[in-house]
């Protein structure tokens, strides 16, 4: 009875994969018969459809490319001229200052002593001169006492200005606008010439730096513009080369050049940017895309259709960016450049026109 029920249970799953074989694999497929085209458009269904660019020349502004970065107009390191404890701190970190603020201040105690002391000394010098200049008047004293009495008094008074000058070294103040960084004293520090109290950082104007092949080396003169563009930073922003190193980096045969412009997009020194430079003015050339392009051993070709078939038609470049290539052969106005499909295209083999690309 067993045997009999397992017979059945196998008979019904037979039954039921024919069932499935003949609804959804008809025996029509494997009779020769025909069934779906196995190649798809392009292989037996037809001309493949592309989308092609009608060229034609328009004004190009060739230009180049380079990586910068941002600099600080201007920088310092600030330290004290001469050693001493700081008694006062007159900036908050990260807050912007003038040029001129008082910024630390170092115990003067005892030099102001020594200033008062020579002040002193030195109305007694001068009551001294005038007595001296009436006895030499009346002849009651000698040419050269008089002499004695005027030099004390401009000895003090040069003692004075030594002693102004070293107590302005008890102060720091800021040389220039800027924002101050971090400081590494605190009240009451003990600080000498090497000890660097914090960082002023100019960030307005900015400069940019960036280096150029040597062969544009005539193309890029101080004065001229340039574009750049940094992530974080929406539009693009222009800057005037300032200056260029008088000589060649020998390991990268490029020219570095440098920069100055607003800074409008709030860069911090340090900043990556992209810097485009103009090396020719606007001239009428063939622009086509740069996945239009496909590189070959010796060059590259771009496929155009022509009667009906691609025709496989090598080209010169003379300008490329990461958008667009300058053709500077190869490719004549008027002719209807293929632009998708590149990969799938064979010499000859037949298209049809789909989109019209601008």
């Amino acid at each position: 009875m067993r045997k009999f029920i397992v017979f059945l249970i196998i008979a019904a799953v037979i039954a039921g994969l024919l069932i499935v074989k003949n609804i959804y694999f008809p025996a029509d497929a494997g009779n020769g018969a025909p069934g779906p085209q196995a190649g798809g458009k392009g292989q037996g269904g037809g001309p493949m459809p592309v989308d092609i660019m009608v060229v034609q020349p328009a004004k190009v502004i060739n230009s180049i490319q380079s990586s910068g970065t941002v600099l600080a107009n201007e920088r310092v390191d600030l330290t004290a001229e001469s050693a001493g404890k700081v008694t006062g701190i007159y900036f908050k970190e990260g807050s912007q200052v003038q040029a001129g603020t008082l910024l630390v201040k170092l115990n003067d105690a005892e030099l102001k002593a020594q200033l008062q002391k020579a002040k002193v000394g030195l109305q007694l010098a001068k009551d001294r001169e005038a007595r001296q200049a009436r006895l030499l008047e009346l002849q009651g004293t000698s040419k050269e006492d008089y002499d004695i009495a005027a030099n004390q008094v401009l000895s003090l008074q040069a003692e004075i200005e030594y002693y102004n000058s070293l107590i302005q070294k008890t102060e720091i103040r800021a040389p220039f606008s800027g924002v101050i960084g971090f400081r590494n004293i605190a009240l009451g520090s003990y600080v000498n010439p090497s000890t660097v109290i914090a960082t002023l950082v100019q960030t307005n104007p900015i400069k940019i730096e960036f280096s150029v092949p040597e062969k544009y080396m005539k193309n890029v003169k101080p004065g001229e513009s340039i574009r750049y563009t940094a992530d974080g930073v929406s539009g693009i922003k222009t800057a005037k080369v300032q200056m260029i190193d008088p000589q060649i980096n020998l390991e990268t045969r490029s020219l570095k050049v440098r920069a100055t412009g607003d800074n409008s997009g709030n860069l911090l020194p340090g900043n990556y940017v992209k810097v485009e430079i103009a090396v020719s003015g606007a001239e009428q050339a063939i622009q086509i895309p740069t996945s239009a392009v496909v590189p070959i051993l010796k060059g590259q070709k771009v496929y155009v259709l022509k009667e009906g078939k691609a025709k496989e038609v090598k080209i010169g470049l003379s300008d490329r960016d990461d958008k667009f290539v300058t053709v500077s052969e190869g490719l004549s106005a008027g002719d209807s450049l293929i632009v998708s499909a590149i990969i799938m295209l064979k010499d000859g083999m037949p298209v049809k026109a789909g989109n019209i690309r601008q």
